[in-house]
């Protein structure tokens, strides 16, 4: 890991640190964020910004695998609709999909993808961590 990215995933531990750390501007190039970074982190949070796409997440997350056919059913959307957020979320590695005879299955692309979509359903819930079943599909890809 980058110690850019290392940086930013590093918080202060309490308030009266974090008011230190405000004061002490000698550090402040340390605290920015490569612009690559940010776009990155940017783009992601953008992806959750489509309804479609949140209940398409929101699905996988519960049921593990589906099949396009099974998610457009579920979500009361249409087949070429749910491909299509399907391919966005594909391109920009939040899930992944198999293919089974003539059958595509898709599945949440790794754990982290479970953890931030568990994450920002806490915050809008503002409680702890939404219920949702442990990530343990093992075709799963990890991100190390």
């Amino acid at each position: 890991m980058s110690s850019h990215l290392e940086n930013a995933l590093t918080f202060p531990a309490s308030r009266e640190q974090g008011e230190r750390q405000l004061a002490t501007v000698q550090h402040a190039e340390e605290w920015r964020l490569p612009v690559s970074v940010a776009s990155e982190v940017a783009s992601i949070f953008a992806l959750l910004g489509d309804p479609t796409r949140v209940s398409v997440l929101h699905a996988l997350a519960v049921a593990g695998e589906l099949r396009v056919s099974d998610l457009a059913r579920a979500l009361g959307r249409d087949a070429s609709t749910i491909s299509h957020q399907l391919r966005v979320l594909r391109d920009h590695h939040l899930v992944t999909w198999e293919k089974r005879g003539r059958v595509a299955v898709y599945r949440l692309a790794d754990s982290h993808v479970l953890a931030l979509f568990q994450q920002a359903l806490a915050h809008t819930a503002h409680q702890p961590l939404a219920h949702l079943p442990p990530f343990e599909t093992p075709a799963a890809r990890e991100v190390g």
